[in-house]
């Protein structure tokens, strides 16, 4: 309600940069960069840089997501969200996700959240 305007800003497919390593069966490597075409307002309130961990072991025990995702009623959302999350063991989250060997959480990937 009171955040600075979205800054709509065009891309090409050809600007879009998928890891080299991706893949959909693992999630491994599941990020990307995207170039623009103009930059962005970055000293707007609702743009921040983002640190990504080194060493997933060394977070804190809470942390915070941003996104579009689905939303607690299971509906997808066109709001950007923000919530705080506990960290999970990556085993556990393997097992409650029911993945197996080809889909299993590793120590380069980071499990979060998961409560009701």
């Amino acid at each position: 309600m009171c955040a600075d305007p979205i800054q709509d800003i065009l891309i090409d497919e050809n600007d879009f940069r998928i890891h080299k390593d991706f893949n959909y069966t693992s999630i491994k490597h599941d990020i990307a960069l995207i170039r623009l075409k103009m930059p962005a307002k970055i000293h707007q309130n609702n743009i921040k840089t983002i640190c990504l961990p080194f060493n997933p072991k060394s977070l804190n025990q809470k942390l915070t997501v941003i996104g579009f995702g689905l939303t607690e009623m299971g509906e997808s959302s066109d709001q950007l969200r923000k919530v705080n999350v506990a960290l999970r063991d990556n085993d556990e989250c393997s097992d409650e996700l029911r993945l197996n060997q080809y889909r299993k959480l590793d120590e380069t990937q980071i499990c979060a959240g998961g409560e009701n």
